[in-house]
């Protein structure tokens, strides 16, 4: 089934995506139990776009926030589609809903996700939403969303990282350091794993997001953004048996790879700033 919206011309299964969001697995942390029990309601323009897809709002495959003052801001909030973009690789479409002004990506970028067929991701920014659980807020620090296939594909990895050798975890101190701990842990951190050249980085305002600038062998430019992902506790009891091990990563922002290519590093940063996260989480001082 063909689908427009705005510019955006999708390839849509809207049965199988129906089907999708029936069946997949959901994340039980706070922040998300908080937005599956108010996303219909409060945020009637966004489900009525997303209905014509077969997409049940309260059902994302992935999203990161932050809360406090009994307030949840979703970095993002990200959803897959069973079908495919067509024309063009990138759309980004507006949405005024209610007080909240959203910025809609849709693309071909992966997200942890648990579809079997070919899919396309389409990623809500701006969302705030009211603390409504009837809990506690828990701590003001990011929180990821992963499902559990991305998580059997974590524990693959990271037991081929961790040394045969390593000391037994329960010699190792078990708590997890708080959360500004890690941030400052893990400032200039990572850089090193990237094949082109860095040269600027950029931080938020509290350090927990990062704009990597890069160049490659022949002069051209490109930027990517990182947060940074803290392990759960039973990822934490695993991994902390490495000597070297930290309680977090850096990780692409959304899954988002890399950015265009420039050739200039002020077309680079007029293109940056222009982000709607640039604008939310980072300050003009830092340029």
């Amino acid at each position: 089934m063909i689908v427009e919206k705005q510019d955006c011309k999708m390839d849509v299964d809207v049965d199988k995506t129906i089907e999708y969001y029936r069946e997949h697995s959901l994340c039980d942390c706070p922040a998300c139990r908080n937005f599956y029990a108010q996303a219909e309601t409060a945020l009637p323009k966004l489900k009525a776009f997303f209905s014509e897809l077969g997409v049940d709002i309260s059902r994302p495959d992935e999203s990161a926030s932050d809360a406090s003052d009994y307030t949840v801001d979703y970095y993002f909030v990200a959803y897959t589609v069973s079908g495919k973009v067509l024309e063009y690789d990138k759309y980004e479409i507006d949405l005024q809903d209610g007080e909240l002004f959203l910025n809609i990506v849709i693309d071909d970028n992966y997200i942890p996700n648990e579809q079997k067929d070919e899919y396309f991701v389409i990623s809500v920014y701006g969302i705030k939403l009211p603390w409504v659980l009837d809990e506690p807020l828990p701590d003001a620090k990011p929180f990821i969303k992963t499902v559990t296939k991305v998580k059997n594909s974590f524990w693959s990895k990271l037991k081929k990282i961790i040394s045969k050798k390593s000391p037994k975890a329960n010699d190792i101190p078990s708590s997890m350091p708080a959360w500004e701990n890690i941030v400052e842990s893990l400032y200039d951190k990572d850089l090193d794993a990237f094949s082109d050249e860095v040269i600027r980085v950029i931080y938020s305002k509290d350090k927990s997001m990062r704009y990597v600038i890069l160049k490659n062998p022949k002069g051209y430019l490109t930027y990517q953004l990182e947060a940074i992902y803290q392990y759960d506790e039973e990822e934490w009891q695993y991994i902390r048996s490495n000597n070297n091990a930290l309680p977090a990563m850096w990780e692409p922002f959304r899954g988002d790879l890399g950015k265009s290519i420039f050739d200039t590093e002020k077309d680079l940063m007029q293109n940056l700033k222009s982000e709607p996260e640039y604008k939310q989480y980072f300050s003009d001082d830092v340029m």
